[in-house]
């Protein structure tokens, strides 16, 4: 009996030892206490947790390591250890420690700095008292992540700003409320070049340093997003009234106003913006946005800094797509006309080639723009008949100039969806027949915008083009979304610098920049450059110092009829040698 004794007193003991081991290698805190809230044992884990040693802990209250007060104490508890008579006025600690359950609650770490810590309670008895065991997990690092977590998915990684979710969401809760704000809708002018000629890490400089400088204009009531690409938009608390609203707008545009000084590039950074207000345009945050981002439009197109919406613009717009059937018409009547514009080449400072712009001059609406009508047709499918009519045009245009001996490259316009018609090859080569003239008389321009929607069939098409024997010219070059790159792999025979970069490249130090960068690299790939735009004699000089290869622009000819065309050729400093 006494050896089992032994044996169980040992067994006891190596018991002891173990629990003991279990509790100081615990990956939680574990702490045990009484009715009173006094801490009976702290291990190794609740040390590292709240930055207190077992010695200065055992014989203190449990209250010490908790931040919660006595309002937010659980004033009917229903643990019977607490609501006995003779616990009830001894307690300092919070009630509810005593309940048996699991919460997330403050902590206090020594120093009184507040953590975010699972507590567990569960009761237990040592004899006839009542004690508690706490466990303690310390959420701290798991409340960092989650907190960089909702970081990511609400903000720009660019700017640091909101992005368009979170944006639409503190939208739709001002909606909610009723809170009538106005809502700003600002897009940046010329932005795609910057991204495209100097890198997208120039490019992301000109989003963080424009999204610092609207957060300066700003108060912290504005809810300021970097929406997409170079799009941004505020959320602007309580404003009534048109004109307070254009007053912040002028404001936005001033922040903007000074060049943005840039690791290797000093830039200006201008912007069109539109304005929406709720609850007066609208009870949608999609609408809302939609409507400013239409105004926006809508300032650009009119060449102002900003512009309010108002339902007319979207009427406008509709009203636009009924002209579809009367360019039908005027397709079939052959009522358009073409004007020819010179390209002079700087060497000689000869004619060598022009460039075909259509005109549409409408009995009722005047002159219609081609900006107008060529999207129009693009969206109606009109463009399958306005090409055919044009490359017919034009080609029996050059048939009747070399009859006449007046031997030009004549450049024509195809629109994105053009590049997309597998039949375009045949159609260029049936009109070539047609009209007798030889594959180099054509010059074929499209813009960077018709390579995106499907680029593999796009390069197929100009590969068959170009073996037919005809150029390609990549039209306004720098506005457009492609990748320098892909120049590479394009059959093409030039680049046309567009005209903003050549009216901005005497003020602006990074115009001038693009335009130099763009003549070295397409010069680099045996491309030609032409630029469009040029207006004066100090055009012509500057671009003549960059080694540019021609020029185009009123400085030498505006677009012209044919017959007037052919005059100024005989009569122009600028005509044929």
């Amino acid at each position: 009996m006494s050896n089992n004794h032994h044996l169980s007193r040992e067994q006891l003991q190596a018991s002891n030892v173990l629990v003991h081991a279990i509790v100081n290698h615990a990956p939680n805190g574990i702490i045990t206490f009484d009715a009173r809230g006094v801490i009976h044992s702290f291990n190794p884990k609740a040390e590292q947790i709240f930055d207190y040693t077992a010695a200065e802990m055992i014989g203190e209250n449990v209250s010490m390591l908790l931040s919660e007060t006595v309002e937010h104490m659980e004033s009917n508890s229903s643990n019977k250890f607490v609501t006995h008579a003779r616990f009830h006025y001894q307690i300092p600690a919070p009630r509810w420690i005593f309940h048996p359950s699991v919460r997330e609650c403050g902590g206090l770490r020594k120093g009184n700095k507040r953590i975010p810590i699972e507590l567990t309670v569960t009761d237990m008895c040592i004899g006839d008292e009542p004690h508690f065991l706490g466990i303690v997990h310390d959420l701290s690092g798991r409340k960092q992540q989650d907190a960089q977590l909702a970081y990511i998915s609400s903000h720009d990684q660019v700017t640091g700003l909101i992005n368009y979710n979170e944006f639409m969401s503190r939208v739709n809760k001002s909606i909610s409320g009723n809170f009538p704000f106005t809502l700003f809708y600002l897009e940046l002018n010329r932005f795609q070049p910057i991204n495209e000629v100097l890198g997208h890490g120039t490019g992301d400089q000109v989003l963080l340093e424009v999204g610092r400088r609207l957060v300066s204009g700003c108060d912290a009531t504005v809810q300021i997003a970097h929406i997409s690409g170079s799009a941004f938009s505020l959320l602007w608390p309580n404003l009534t009234g048109v004109s307070q609203p254009m007053d912040i707008a002028r404001s936005l545009h001033a922040c903007l106003a000074s060049p943005l000084k840039l690791k290797q590039f000093s830039l200006d950074a201008e912007a069109s913006i539109g304005i929406t207000c709720y609850p007066g345009h609208g009870q949608n945050a999609e609408n809302l946005l939609r409507f400013a981002q239409i105004a926006m439009q809508a300032a650009r197109q009119r060449q102002m800094m900003v512009a309010v919406y108002d339902h007319d613009m979207e009427q406008y717009q509709l009203q636009h797509l009924t002209l579809a059937s009367e360019l039908r018409h005027a397709i079939e009547a052959n009522d358009l006309i073409i004007h020819y514009q010179p390209k002079v080449d700087i060497s000689s400072r000869k004619t060598v080639a022009a460039e075909a712009l259509v005109r549409w001059q409408h009995p009722e609406k005047g002159l219609i723009q081609p900006d107008l009508f060529i999207p129009m047709a693009e969206q109606t499918g009109i463009i399958h008949p306005f090409t055919a009519w044009l490359i017919d045009e034009v080609s029996s245009q050059i048939r009747q100039w070399q009859d006449q001996g007046i031997d030009l490259v004549v450049a024509i316009n195809l629109a994105p969806r053009n590049l997309l018609e597998a039949d375009l090859p045949e159609r260029l080569n049936h009109a070539l027949n047609h009209w007798h003239i030889h594959p180099s008389s054509l010059m074929l321009e499209i813009t960077e915008r018709g390579l995106i929607a499907e680029p593999q069939r796009a390069l197929a098409i100009l590969d068959r083009i170009h073996d037919l024997g005809m150029s390609i010219s990549i039209d306004d070059f720098g506005t457009g979304y492609s990748s320098l790159e892909y120049l590479k792999d394009l059959p093409i025979d030039e680049l046309k610098i567009d005209q903003s970069f050549i009216s901005a490249m005497h003020r602006d130090e990074t115009s001038l920049t693009i335009v130099k960068m763009v003549i070295q690299m397409a010069h680099s790939l045996g491309l030609e450059v032409t630029a469009e735009g040029v207006e004066s004699e100090k055009d012509w000089q500057e671009l003549e110092l960059t080694g540019c290869d021609r020029i185009q622009g009123y400085y030498t000819g505006k677009p012209m009829p044919p017959e007037v065309f052919e005059q100024w050729l005989m009569e122009s400093p600028w005509g044929r040698s």
